[in-house]
């Protein structure tokens, strides 16, 4: 029997199916949305979801013979991952959320950016979720990350558990994968921050076109227009996209070059004790002292201060930057008993590379 798309979305409001894209993770009465990937196409596994007791086949044109034969309802769709995330809002009813999103893009820099953000907040006694490579967490819940951006049906269930949970503000990394393949679709973001752009996912994105594209859509197609957007404006790809858009604040060491509202940082001294930063924003200046190491960790906290002036913080309000010392992994600072200056970082890009042992370098 074949259904509307309308109707399975009032069925999911009302009934909670679980809906799989995985055909091994079916059971009875689940919904299969037969995704079409890179590699393989999941129309293939339509019998293998029938046999596990799916109650409804969600496909394009060409899988539709496959299901019409059997019990399931039917719902042609040609978009199935647009499909899938609206899906999994009307499961989660995130079509509102009682607290704003805000994502971080990049090649490099999302982790530890996010995880200033969410530090931010809860130094300013806002209860935060975060979502990321190192962990999905908020009030109540830790887990690992096996992806830094989860698929739509995990990530509107975990936003809809945030706001059971009282969380005030969400803090997510936004991958270029999860952008073109729409896991983040129906999310609506308040903000964003663009790291940079280097080589990195090409095995994916056909080039650097695709993979610069991919990640300017958080900002020229996700996120609600007035949204407040950080961009750094010291990488060529950042300062391309800031001259595209209409609104949003530009950052970096090297000056406006985008004619945009710009907050310029100074770096004052960098060492194995850390940053000594200096703020321009409007002819208003402040200073800040961090212990992450490296100027790319000075670009981190110029983004992070920057969407935070879009936010309509002040200067004040971001001197708690300055006591969040850093994570695992990311230029980790390793304590010893012998007067060592010893880090540990997972960088696994050429760009990344570099920068670390410029930091290092640099700190003497």
């Amino acid at each position: 029997m074949e259904q509307s798309f309308a109707a399975l979305l009032e069925d999911l409001r009302s009934q909670q199916l679980e809906i799989r894209t995985d055909s091994r993770r079916v059971a009875r009465g689940d919904v299969f949305v037969a995704l079409r990937g890179n590699m393989h196409d999941a129309t293939a596994f339509i019998p293998q979801a029938l046999e596990a007791g799916a109650s409804v086949i969600v496909c394009g044109a060409d899988g539709a013979e496959l299901v019409r034969a059997s019990a399931a309802r039917l719902v042609v769709h040609e978009d199935r991952r647009a499909a899938l995330w609206q899906m999994a809002q009307a499961r989660c009813h995130t079509e509102t959320l009682p607290f704003p999103v805000f994502g971080v893009t990049g090649t490099n820099g999302k982790t530890t950016t996010a995880f200033l953000l969410e530090h931010l907040f809860t130094s300013r006694d806002t209860k935060c979720g975060i979502l990321g490579t190192v962990c999905y967490r908020w009030p109540g819940f830790h887990s690992a990350a096996p992806l830094t951006t989860p698929d739509s049906p995990e990530l509107h269930g975990m936003l809809d558990a945030m706001r059971r949970a009282g969380v005030e503000a969400a803090v997510m990394e936004v991958s270029s994968h999860a952008i073109a393949q729409q896991r983040v679709g129906g999310v609506k973001f308040a903000g964003a921050i663009f790291t940079n752009l280097t080589q990195d996912h090409l095995d994916y994105h056909p080039d650097m076109e695709s993979y610069y594209a991919a990640k300017a859509g958080l900002f020229l197609e996700l996120p609600a227009p007035e949204k407040a957007c950080a961009v750094n404006s010291d990488d060529s790809y950042g300062l391309r996209l800031l001259r595209t858009l209409k609104t949003g604040i530009g950052f970096g060491l090297r000056g406006n070059k985008a004619g945009h509202a710009h907050l310029g940082g100074t770096i004052f001294s960098s060492g194995r004790n850390g940053l000594h930063l200096g703020m321009n924003f409007d002819g208003v200046r402040w200073e800040l002292r961090s212990p992450l190491v490296g100027a790319f960790n000075a670009m981190n906290l110029l983004g992070v201060q920057a969407l935070c002036l879009g936010m309509g913080l002040a200067p004040d309000d971001l001197a708690c930057l300055e006591t969040f010392k850093g994570l695992p992994g990311r230029l980790e600072r390793i304590e010893n008993s012998q007067g060592l200056h010893a880090f540990v970082d997972y960088a696994h890009t050429p760009d990344a590379l570099v920068n670390v042992l410029q930091a290092l370098r640099a700190a003497g």
